[in-house]
């Protein structure tokens, strides 16, 4: 139904013209009369769209009638755009003899009162034209839908009632289709220059409003830039434009005609800089820049598009700073990236973050980048959190400090009290879900930690002089916790009241009491770079009082080889362990390594990497039942598996890498009846595979990587129909025998499908 689209656009035409920035403009421009009148005849008009709309179906009449309304309202939708984009030049710099040359320079070459004329003539056409088809026979015979008429109103955000012959390019069977009267247009597939010039069709309409590509790959340069001239020429009413993956590196001053736009999406190409004349643009809403990684700067100007309600900048790394004037954006909604300037010099021209401040409706997500810890950076911010507190509609906070320099260390230790109070400035609204800190220079937390009531993914990363973590346990939704590069962390948590830690306050660390669930909601828990990290208590008896993570499902565990303790985790299904101690699966003492493992009855992955004391794994290690995937890696020590592994009846995935010491596998591997996929990397010692591989019915992927000592396959193998590839790499001994048609070995493996035999390592290993 184009038709419901159409009575939005005649209610938007309508609602401009009653706004006091229109009845302004028209005073200034001697056109209040006719613009009175041509708001009457719209309004005519809409109320009776919707039954024209029901009607034309079977009445061509009422089909042709709405066709020239069509016309009508769209042609004075695009001279509104004028008049509004000439009210907010003149509202940007009131009372300025400067702006009348802006004007002139923007709209054509002459001056305002032959602007005006122009203009006043589009009007009179116009208001001539709509008497024409009020006066028309076919508009007296329908009916005002006033029920009708609310609903659409009510509904018209979320719905887009768009005629299905007004459409093109998501369906490759329409080709047969009236370009003159296209309104969208979008290709849901790759657009090459060929493909393109087969569309010339496209260029018979002059009323597209949008033009969208959904997936799209790079073009080369010269054909861009032809693309966007011919763009911009033929569809000159465009309200959104995608432009994206183009490998545009220099926006082309051809755009700088498309007024009307409220779209535009440049993500994913090369531009390095945006030409401050983009800032014209005065009608456009939405600026889409994402994954521009080339980008350093924003236009100097920005804070004249006072439209602008997303400026989205996800993954534009190397942004410079956010140019001044950046709080006078009132609309601005979406603001993915905020860059603060690392040089107090140069700040000046730059936004600060009482801007930010300003801008109270942002929501979604917001990284703000280069935040300082000097007293000349920090000293801009009222330490009653102001800046994010009010903002209750943002979901994503990442706060990321500039780097210091190691022999500025005195220098952080001199400005505590200015990174904490610094810190308790940035206080975000209760409802956050998601926190990120980057890089954080100070020893303790702000104070409003405790009043994220409502955060549900928690990350620290590279706070190297944090010394204690604020109360966590008790926050009833979170689920995720990252811990990355705390390399001064010695225990997570503190049984005993600790003084000064925000604040100078008395306050409990995380001494949960035996009704406390400890970390109810928690699902994901990652501890990374903490090379100082013992455990999680200080005093280890508070970890058999607590009722401990009912939901953690994923734990990963790396580079924390002084890690010994964690509290209980009943429900694991994910378990990773990289250069940490095995200890960390203990809870007290050694001997409760079996109870420890056998306990673990949920868990379906689990890895160990780079465990270089690890001697051997627990039998129990057999009654995890339900384990799907086992990878073991870079643990010298290990020089056997333990039988038990036979009873993993639910185990498809195998993988064994960098073991100098194994000498066979156990032969109870055979018993492995859900095994896929099995995988032996670098076991120089490793001399011969279990004979029982034959019972190995379900498996699909043999791969077998620098075992020299490998001198032959078990005669089972060729009981394997299952197995359909099958990898040897720098096996010497073995790629001999198995040579095609004359190793001896080839009659085991001759009806494998896929066969890789090379002398050569693996470019890869798919760990």
């Amino acid at each position: 139904m184009a038709e419901g689209v159409l009575f939005n656009v005649a209610e938007g035409i309508i609602g401009r013209l009653g706004s006091l920035v229109f009845q302004e403009i028209a005073l200034l421009w001697g056109v209040k009369d006719d613009l009175q009148k041509l708001k009457d005849k719209v309004a005519q008009l809409q109320a009776v769209l919707l039954d024209a709309e029901q009607k034309q179906a079977n009445n061509n009449q009422v089909k042709v009638w709405l066709q020239s309304v069509e016309d009508a309202v769209y042609e004075a939708d695009d001279v509104l755009d004028e008049f509004y984009t000439e009210a907010q030049w003149r509202q940007m710099v009131p009372g300025n003899n400067k702006v009348s040359k802006q004007v002139r320079s923007f709209f054509s070459s002459s001056n305002p009162l032959v602007f005006g004329q122009k203009i006043g003539h589009k009007i009179k056409d116009l208001d001539k034209r709509l008497h024409e088809i009020t006066s028309n026979k076919t508009f007296g015979q329908l009916q005002v839908n006033h029920e009708d008429a609310r609903f659409v109103i009510r509904e018209r955000v979320t719905h887009s009632f768009v005629r299905e012959d007004n459409i093109i390019g998501r369906d490759e069977d329409k080709t047969d289709f009236d370009a003159k009267r296209l309104l969208h247009v979008s290709f849901d597939c790759n657009v090459d220059s060929s493909e393109w010039k087969r569309r010339t069709s496209l260029l018979e309409s002059n009323k597209i409003r949008t033009f969208l590509f959904l997936r799209q790959y790079y073009w080369v340069e010269p054909f861009h830039k032809s693309f966007c001239a011919t763009i911009a020429s033929n569809f000159k009413s465009l309200r959104m434009l995608s432009l994206n993956k183009l490998g545009i590196t220099k926006l082309p001053k051809c755009l700088r005609k498309m007024k009307h736009l409220r779209y535009l999406d440049l993500s994913e190409n090369l531009i390095q800089r945006l030409p401050n004349w983009i800032v014209e643009l005065q009608n456009l809403e939405t600026l889409d820049l994402k994954w521009c990684g080339s980008l350093v700067e924003l236009p100097r100007d920005i804070k004249k598009m006072k439209n602008l309600r997303h400026l989205i900048l996800q993954y534009c790394d190397n942004l410079a700073p956010i140019p001044g004037g950046l709080g006078e954006l009132t609309c601005l909604r979406t603001l993915s990236k905020f860059v603060l300037s690392k040089n107090s010099s140069m700040s000046k021209d730059s936004a600060g973050l009482s801007e930010l401040g300003k801008l109270k409706d942002l929501r979604g997500k917001l990284e703000i980048r280069n935040l300082g810890y000097k007293k000349d950076m920090v000293s801009e911010l009222n330490y009653d959190g102001a800046v994010l507190k009010e903002k209750r509609h943002l979901y994503s906070l990442t706060l990321h400090w500039m780097g210091i320099e190691r022999e500025n260390s005195d220098a952080v230790e001199e400005e505590s009290d200015v990174i904490i109070k610094s810190m308790e400035a940035l206080q975000p609204h209760s409802s956050l879900k998601q926190l990120v800190l980057e890089g954080y220079p100070g020893a303790r937390f702000a104070s409003w930690f405790h009043s994220l009531t409502n955060i549900v993914d928690l990350r620290l990363y590279g706070c190297d002089r944090c010394q204690h973590l604020p109360p966590l346990d008790h926050l009833p939704f979170l689920k995720r916790l990252e811990l990355w590069g705390l390399r001064n962390l010695e225990h997570i948590s503190a049984e005993d009241k600790v003084k000064d830690f925000a604040g100078g306050e008395m306050m409990m660390m995380s001494a949960a009491s035996p009704s406390t669930t400890f970390f109810p909601s928690l699902e994901s828990l990652y501890l990374g770079n903490c090379p100082n990290l013992k455990g999680w208590w200080r005093n280890e008896t508070a970890s058999a009082s607590a009722s401990s993570f009912p939901c953690l499902s994923s734990l990963e565990i790396h580079d924390c080889p002084n890690l010994t303790s964690m509290p209980l985790y009943p429900n694991l299904d994910r378990l990773e362990l990289k250069n940490s101690s095995w200890k960390v699966l203990l809870i007290w003492s050694v001997e409760d390594i079996e109870e420890r493992i056998a306990n673990l009855t949920l868990l379906q992955e689990f890895k160990i990497y780079n465990c270089p004391n690890l001697v051997s794994l627990p039998e129990g290690i057999g009654n995890l039942t339900l384990l799907q995937h086992l990878e073991i890696s870079d643990c010298p020590k290990l020089a056997s598996l333990p039988e038990g592994i036979g009873n993993l009846k639910s185990l498809s995935n195998l993988r064994i890498r960098c073991f100098p010491n194994l000498a066979s596998l156990p032969e109870r591997l055979r018993c492995l009846i859900s095994l896929q996929d099995l995988k032996i990397f670098d076991c120089p010692k490793l001399a011969s595979l279990p004979e029982g591989m034959g019972n190995l019915k379900s498996l699909k992927l043999l791969w077998i990587s620098d075992c020299p000592n490998l001198a032959s396959l078990p005669e089972g193998l060729r009981c394997l129909a299952s197995l359909k590839s099958l990898n040897i790499w720098k096996c010497p001994m073995l790629a001999q025998r198995c040579q095609k048609g004359t190793g001896e070995d080839w009659s085991k493996i001759a009806h494998i499908p896929d066969i890789r035999i090379n002398l050569e390592a693996a470019e890869f290993y798919d760990f």
